[in-house]
């Protein structure tokens, strides 16, 4: 048996994938292949400045809208392929060569070709004195420490067992003498916790961007259970059936009738009978017929790789599996072969999971749009009539921009978890939009769909929030196969929209309203000046003679001024000292938030500049926009003036009040650079009647 032949099918994989959550900017989830392309992909990098190369390179790639790209690296080369949904990016990394992913490059030493797949490995840095400046996390698998345990704290040869410290140290620093590269070197450590841990060891010298040798960095792989099984054999036979024993696959060995002559561990676990059957066994009571005539084709020496299914022939137990079939010879002559088999149910587990990942929201659970859009073209004339329903949460742009959106994404989550509590039997809930659900009810009328839907309603009376949060419902009817799902999601949106006119003035008031009172309750300070500022303002619209309609806005606007403090910290609304320059940065933000939040309320759409422009100044110099004289809103420029004149006359912690005199100073000082000039002088003649 020759051993390099199953080293190299002991390296096989069938591909590697990884999860990025775009809107968190973290990798939620990757398999071994992955990390080991980034790992081999890393080598050539300094890792304490760039941790991971690979991941920052895939991103980059991702940026750039290269959505297909082939990776060359020694003896491989990887296709890497983007699927790009709406919050994740699905990355995949196939093996276009189907060659192992062996990151320790010895083309001169195969002994060890094929334990990079099935053991651990991490990569490391030292400075000249032999002094870890870098190790990545895969170390605290293998020798139980952390990376900032070592980091800066340990040598490398602090690991060494006591047995071969003194030589491999003199050895190593003889080597780094010289600023040679070596690999493969064996050394035996001890890990945290007192255990011998074997260790393959590469390095190579380390150069700064000047070219001065700074030390070394390589890689360790974990080699405990090959050097063990290594240290039980007394023979090269014996080393290979250790290998073959232990190995991770399913092994068997047959002879030319297809009778069973050695299998291992695992095939024992994975087909589930007594050793004393199996050797009853023959190669055709196994495999199904595909594989049979696989199996065929090896007995005239070739070599072949397919999936099928293994069969337990004392029960109905099917496993599917990935096999190879490799033959042996003897004298040149076809004697049996040996067989790997790979267990795929957890790979098939896996792959089910990530196709379910695909189809679902990651924030709320629910199906996705594409999984919605799949579904609608799997309806059977049995489904009939089916009830299609609608959900939109309103105002949930508001807050968004009030209260964050972590609160935001709450309120979905919590609005789809009560949807889907009340869905019976097989009934799937589809985020259809940013804050849209929908789901179908088979077989149903209109009173099934209006019941579920105040079912729905009555539940969201127990929403957890300080606010109220509401949900516009509309339904439609799909009576035929034949009528376009379009049509029917479009008469379900315009009754949602028609519910939303008809209920929605009081929810995005109460919205405002519930924004306003969270304000006030953060600084006491702000209710008074709002109030107050509100009661000028009128004052000088009523003095303009413009009409109800100019007072009533200006009015309102001036009470509204500073919404967009909402998601200021309450210790710099009410900080006793001077601002910073980074907190007097976070405050002219409010402007800018305050108009969001009003312009994703229709009512408040014609205030919403008002309060976008209130701290502008008319010879330009004012924020957020720097706008000029006229170009600002009338009613801005009035509330302007209202709130300048209540802050010079207000006591702060850090100043005393002006006076009502010294203040006026202050306004006709301010005409033409800060203020508009008629709008001074209405005021102070007309409301102060100065």
């Amino acid at each position: 048996m020759d051993p390099t032949v199953l080293n190299d099918l002991l390296s096989h994989a069938d591909f590697g994938y990884g999860v990025y959550d775009k809107t968190k900017k973290v990798w939620i989830t990757k398999n071994l292949m992955f990390d080991l392309v980034a790992i081999r992909y890393s080598t050539n990098y300094d890792l304490t400045k760039e941790p991971n190369p690979f991941l920052s390179f895939l991103l980059s790639l991702y940026e750039k809208n290269v959505l297909k790209r082939f990776l060359n690296l020694e003896k491989q080369t990887i296709r890497i392929s983007f699927v790009d949904l709406k919050r994740h990016l699905f990355v995949y990394l196939y093996d276009e060569t189907k060659q192992n992913i062996n990151y320790i490059e010895q083309p001169d030493q195969k002994k060890y070709e094929g334990f990079s797949l099935h053991n651990l490995s991490f990569l490391w840095e030292i400075d000249t004195d032999g002094q870890y400046t870098y190790v990545d996390e895969y170390v605290t698998p293998i020798l139980g420490y952390l990376p900032n345990e070592l980091i800066h704290k340990k040598y490398f040869y602090d690991l060494f067992h006591e047995d071969i410290k003194k030589v491999i140290k003199k050895a190593a620093f003889e080597t780094f003498e010289k600023h040679e590269s070596f690999g493969n070197v064996i050394n035996k450590n001890i890990n945290s916790n007192g255990k011998t841990i074997w260790l393959l060891t590469s390095g190579a010298p380390k150069y700064d961007e000047n070219g001065k040798y700074i030390g070394y960095q390589g890689i360790d792989t974990d080699i405990t259970k090959w050097m063990e099984s290594e240290e039980k054999a007394e023979s090269y036979h014996e080393r290979f059936l250790a290998v073959f024993m232990n190995s991770p696959l399913g092994m068997i060995q047959y002879d030319i009738n297809g009778r069973l002559v050695v299998y291992n561990n695992k095939f024992i676990q994975m087909i589930g009978i007594k050793k004393e059957l199996i050797e009853e066994m023959n190669i055709k009571s196994l495999f199904g017929p595909h594989l049979l005539k696989v199996y065929e084709e090896s007995k005239k020496g070739i070599a072949n790789r397919n999936r099928g299914t293994l069969f337990n022939p004392f029960s109905d137990q099917s496993i599917p599996v990935v096999v190879d079939f490799v033959p042996l010879y003897e004298k040149k002559k076809i004697s049996g072969g040996i067989i790997l088999i790979e267990d795929r149910r957890e790979s098939i587990q896996k792959e089910e999971e990530l196709k379910t990942l695909l189809k679902k929201d990651y924030l709320t659970d629910t199906y996705n749009r594409s999984s919605f859009d799949e579904d609608v073209l799997s309806f059977q004339e049995s489904d009939l009539p089916i009830y299609f329903v609608l959900a939109d949460i309103n105002g949930i742009r508001v807050y968004n921009e009030s209260f964050g959106f972590e609160t935001g994404d709450k309120i979905i989550s919590y609005v789809a978890s009560t949807i889907k509590s009340h869905m019976k039997d097989k009934m799937k809930v589809y985020r259809v939009g940013g804050d849209e659900f929908g789901f179908f009810i088979k077989n149903a009328n209109m009173n099934d769909a209006e019941e579920l839907i105040d079912f729905i309603t009555k539940d969201m009376e127990k929403q957890p929030f300080d606010f109220d949060v509401q949900v516009s419902f509309g339904y439609a009817d799909m009576e035929s196969l034949d009528k376009p799902f379009q049509v029917v999601f479009k008469n379900a949106e315009k009754m949602l929209f028609s519910q939303k006119i008809y209920e929605g003035s009081s929810v995005s008031q109460k919205t405002v309203d519930v924004i306003m009172a969270a304000l006030f309750e953060k600084s006491n300070r702000e209710l008074n000046h709002s109030k107050r500022v509100a009661s000028m303002s009128f004052h000088i619209a009523k003095s303009m003679n413009l009409g109800k309609t100019f007072e009533e806005k200006v009015k309102l606007s001036g009470l509204l001024h500073d919404i967009g403090k909402i998601n200021i910290d309450s210790n710099i609304l009410n900080k006793a000292d001077d601002l910073n320059p980074e907190e007097w940065e976070i405050i002219k933000e409010h402007p800018r938030t305050g108009y969001m939040i009003l312009n994703a309320v229709e009512e408040y759409r014609d205030i919403a500049n008002i309060v976008l422009s209130h701290h502008e100044r008319y010879d330009g110099s004012g924020y957020p926009r720097g706008i000029v004289g006229t170009y600002i809103p009338l009613e801005a420029r009035v509330v302007a003036v209202a709130d300048a004149f209540d802050a010079m006359t207000q006591d702060r912690t850090y100043r005393k009040a002006l006076s009502t005199e010294d203040a006026i100073k202050e306004l006709r000082a301010g005409k033409e650079k800060q203020f508009d000039p008629n709008i001074v002088e209405v005021f102070i003649k007309k409301v102060l009647k100065k």
